[in-house]
């Protein structure tokens, strides 16, 4: 079980200054990293055995083979629950224009941990999961995103 820390979390300024801010490092890894900076999931979701935390790229992997940049890097890392990762590849694939908000706010949330603005944005990716049809299923041992009937 992931333990989220208490205290004051740093931003990223603090974060910049690691030697291996731009430098590749593995999943887990990097994952461990920023939970050391925040507090969990940048969509504010629930993080359980039912919701896992992941390592989301804000730049996605695929643009590494045109761009040849390295993407397993601090720098490209955003935290999500196993449920918002999905949402998230959800609006990739249905709502553009929501995917880039939603990649616009992570690099903003890792400058500021403006929960304000974080609690509007769920909100917003709640009512827009409905929108398109979609609705949040909990199952024995995982959240699933389905269709609506």
């Amino acid at each position: 079980m992931i333990v989220i820390r208490e205290e004051t979390f740093t931003t990223l300024n603090e974060l910049k200054t690691r030697e291996d801010y731009q430098k590749p490092l593995t999943l887990p890894v990097l994952k461990d990293v920023l939970l050391q900076y925040y507090p969990g999931c940048f969509l504010g979701g629930t993080i359980d055995e039912k919701n896992v935390l992941t390592f989301h790229h804000i730049e996605p992997l695929r643009t590494a083979l045109i761009s040849n940049k390295k993407l397993d890097t601090l720098e490209n890392g955003a935290l999500l629950g196993r449920l918002e990762h999905n949402i998230y590849n959800l609006f990739e694939q249905k709502d553009i224009k929501s995917a880039k908000m939603l990649k616009e706010f992570f690099l903003y949330f890792k400058e500021t941990l403006d929960y304000e603005e974080q609690e509007r944005i769920r909100q917003y990716v709640d009512e827009r999961v409905y929108e398109l049809g979609f609705e949040i299923k909990e199952e024995k041992h995982i959240y699933r995103l389905t269709k609506q009937k």
